[in-house]
């Protein structure tokens, strides 16, 4: 969404291939943000994706992208480096803006040539070299029951409309959802979807909440009852609007606190994963390290070499399977052969077919490309 005001200190940003798009105002506003590097094969960049990212000086799309929207980089004054790849065939003419609404690049000025991609791995490691620091993390503070001055406040509330600046927008014009809920025993919940049950709720789920004078305070925010009987929440002048909700929701109650802490137990020793039923069909493809030679994208054919790294396999006879992705193995996949002959490999909980082909095999890869192995020279 639309970042504004937002405190975001993202300086570097890689997109994984497993994505397919990338949705309107994903990074606008983002005025820390210098380098993108995409794997994903998108199909189009849709508007205002990169609006106001002052600090942006490259950008990558390892994959390709075959067409660009509007505002796309719109006021993004520091763009050195744009790549493309060949597949790019449309980009408005109101992509490339200046802070004057001036045109400023076309496609020309983009690197289309795949011999002339940037170097991904430098940037990676640029990228790794300057990690982020991870936030501390706030002591956890019991939840207080609310007593009879918030009534007013309990229970669930839907966003309708947000002031961004001045600005009011209707939260389904942009098909959002907020949902609040205020629980009497000093819980309090915010999501961006539809919550009709909270048996799953517990503490660190549900930060406090008080009453102050009239108004109720939350982890940096106040909420006011106004006189139409909306609700109002305020952060840092960053307003939501909110309308009570007449329906009735399971509300559990608060977790009991144990008086004495309570020794955890050992965790359970994961069982080896058992061996594969073997045929005398998979006894000839087990140990051996098939890699990717190309893979359909879009319908487009692209060389492995375009696909940002090594992808390759080795189904190992005690079940496992050896998955390198972008150079990096994926531990923890199994395997297992299916009726039909072909293998199938567990991917985090994702089940991906092998089917064997006369030069090696075919899989679908998060429906994001079919990609076609053959066995390492």
């Amino acid at each position: 969404g639309d970042n504004f005001e937002a405190e975001l200190p993202v300086v570097s940003v890689v997109i994984p291939e497993t994505y397919t798009e990338i949705p309107y105002y994903a990074f606008a506003n983002c005025e820390s943000l210098e380098t993108v590097i995409c794997y994903a094969p998108i199909e189009k960049l849709e508007d205002c994706t990169f609006q106001n990212c002052t600090s942006l000086r490259e950008v990558v799309f390892v994959n390709g992208v075959h067409s660009i929207g509007e505002y796309v980089f719109d006021n993004c004054p520091n763009l050195e480096t744009v790549y493309l790849g060949q597949y790019a065939e449309n980009i408005s003419e109101f992509a490339f803006l200046d802070q004057f609404g001036e045109p400023v690049w076309s496609l020309e000025s983009c690197i289309t040539d795949p011999a002339l991609m940037p170097d991904v791995d430098a940037m990676l490691e640029a990228v790794k070299c300057e990690p982020m620091a991870e936030p501390e993390q706030a002591p956890s503070v019991p939840a207080v029951p609310v007593g009879e001055e918030g009534r007013a406040f309990f229970g669930k509330w839907v966003g309708t409309e947000m002031d961004m600046g001045g600005d009011i927008m209707k939260l389904s014009d942009w098909d959002m959802v907020m949902t609040l809920i205020l629980l009497e025993d000093g819980r309090v919940v915010m999501s961006d979807k539809e919550i009709t049950d909270l048996s799953g709720l517990n503490e660190f789920d549900a930060p406090g909440w008080r009453v102050e004078n009239g108004i109720a305070i939350s982890d940096g925010c106040t909420m006011t009852i106004l006189e139409d009987g909306r609700l109002l929440m305020d952060e840092d002048g960053f307003r939501i609007y909110f309308e009570r909700s007449e329906e009735q929701i399971d509300i559990p109650s608060a977790p009991a606190q144990p008086e004495t802490p309570v020794q955890p137990e050992a965790p359970a020793v994961p069982e080896a994963p058992a061996a594969p039923e073997t045929s005398a069909d998979a006894s000839g493809r087990t140990e051996i390290k098939f890699v990717c030679e190309s893979a359909d994208v879009s319908g487009f054919n692209m060389a492995a070499s375009m696909l940002g790294g090594e992808y390759s396999m080795i189904f190992r006879e005690d079940g496992n399977a050896v998955f390198v992705v972008v150079g990096n193995e994926m531990p923890g996949v199994t395997w297992k052969q299916l009726d039909s002959g072909n293998f199938q490999i567990d991917f985090y909980g994702t089940p991906m077919e092998i089917v064997w082909t006369d030069k090696g095999f075919d899989m679908n890869y998060m429906d994001s490309m079919l990609m076609h192995f053959v066995p390492a020279n």
